[in-house]
């Protein structure tokens, strides 16, 4: 099956392989439409973490923007549910967690 879900402002597909014992996820992180600031100073440089069970992936950062176009695409093998995170990559400090 597949279906597209809009959540904390990001958009990301996501597709699961059939028959049931071969289980693959398959995701694409399309983009993020006026994220939340979280950098005191410039715009923020999100980037996207997924996780299935121990499996995670990590999208490239994009920076100074909060209109990030990302359209990447990664495969998990089965797990029971997908974790999505939208980080604020940081220099500085510790990366700031803008929304899950």
């Amino acid at each position: 099956f597949f279906f597209v879900f809009y959540h904390s402002n990001l958009t990301a597909a996501v597709q699961r392989d059939q028959p049931a014992m071969l289980q693959s996820l398959h995701v694409e992180v399309s983009e993020g439409k006026d994220l939340k600031d979280k950098d005191l100073f410039g715009k923020s440089d999100p980037y996207v973490v997924l996780q299935v069970g121990g499996e995670k992936h990590q999208t490239t950062v994009k920076k100074g923007t909060l209109n990030p176009v990302w359209h990447e695409k990664f495969t998990f093998s089965s797990g029971p549910m997908l974790s999505v995170e939208v980080w604020d990559k940081d220099k500085i400090s510790k990366d700031d967690l803008m929304g899950r």
